[in-house]
């Protein structure tokens, strides 16, 4: 179901503006997991029952300027935490890592705070994210059977990421790393953001001299928490795992963000320029304050699903990890 939606600015309007212009520094690289680490399995649930057998449920309101909730996040497991971060404490400004393809990225107005890595450097740090990322995704997909499509669009995205380079650098990979202070929800509230993805972004293909191709995929894992000083503890507030194939034409009809979208449309924030344009093939499963899961596609709306605590956990586990 190849789509356009219309741009998420409008919906999210003052609340992402004062955002963007936040900077600081970061760093690079990739982190792993023992086994003793992965969610305990447990059996899967029988399929899911229609919509109508599902009690109507609504995700729980995001926050603003209250006592944490949601579940409690180990540095250890966060790529941004331990790999790009500069400091301990709260964010408090915009900071960043871009793996990319093409050795000229970003050479000349790349946002303050973010940094760059080129190949062959790019590349090998590329290649270890993914592989500490497996054993997470294959604990989603092992768990995916209340949501029938999802093992299978899982699996789609993470072929198109395994692939080799292109050396035409119309089709290039890239992993963002990003953490965002979100004042909005509070003092000392982040969003952390880590996006595998191969294709066109409109920040970074913007006026680049480079034709950048339709098709593509992505996985972006988001996560908002806030940080409690006297805990010295980062608290999850609520997070997305967010899958889509891109069409390969830009000819399709715009579709516009559905009725009910908000608790997605803020959860995404500031980052989701880079991630929208042409919509394709999506599939978001999205973890609301109460710790509650829910589905969702191109419009956004999170949607009802049966209660799968397996999948829940494979879920924040991976949410953990951005």
């Amino acid at each position: 179901m190849a789509s356009r939606v219309v741009p998420l600015v409008q919906l999210v309007g003052a609340l992402v503006l004062g955002v963007v212009a936040a900077s600081a520094v970061g760093l690079s690289g990739s982190a792993g997991r023992s086994a003793r680490d992965r969610p305990e399995a447990t059996p899967p649930p029988a399929p899911a029952p229609t919509p109508s057998a599902v009690a109507p449920r609504h995700p729980a309101p995001l926050p603003v300027a209250q006592p944490p909730q949601g579940f409690r996040m180990r540095d250890g497991g966060s790529y941004f935490r331990a790999r790009v971060r500069s400091g301990a404490g709260p964010i408090v400004a915009f900071e960043g890592l871009l793996l990319s393809d093409r050795p000229s990225e970003c050479l000349d107005g790349c946002p303050l705070g973010l940094r760059t890595v080129h190949p062959p450097a790019a590349e090998e740090r590329r290649a270890a994210l993914l592989a500490s990322l497996d054993p997470y995704l294959d604990d989603l997909e092992a768990a995916s059977a209340s949501v029938p499509t999802l093992a299978a669009t899982l699996r789609a995205v993470r072929a198109g990421q395994a692939r080799a380079p292109d050396p035409s650098g119309r089709h290039p990979r890239r992993v963002l790393s990003l953490g965002i202070p979100r004042p909005e929800f509070g003092s000392h509230v982040a969003e952390v953001v880590l996006a595998l993805y191969d294709h066109c972004d409109p920040h970074f293909d913007a006026a680049r001299g480079i034709a950048c191709e339709p098709g593509g995929a992505h996985l972006v894992v988001v996560r908002l928490e806030r940080h409690d000083v006297e805990r010295s503890a980062r608290d999850t507030i609520a997070g997305l795992v967010e899958l889509e194939s891109k069409p390969r034409s830009d000819d399709a009809p715009f579709a516009t963000v559905g009725a009910g979208a908000e608790p997605v449309v803020r959860t995404i924030g500031p980052v989701n320029g880079h991630f929208a344009g042409v919509r394709g093939e999506v599939l978001g499963l999205y973890l609301d304050p109460e710790g509650v899961l829910f589905v969702y596609d191109e419009t956004l709306v999170p949607l009802p699903i049966e209660p799968d605590p397996a999948l829940v956990a494979a879920v924040r586990a991976l949410v953990g990890r951005a």
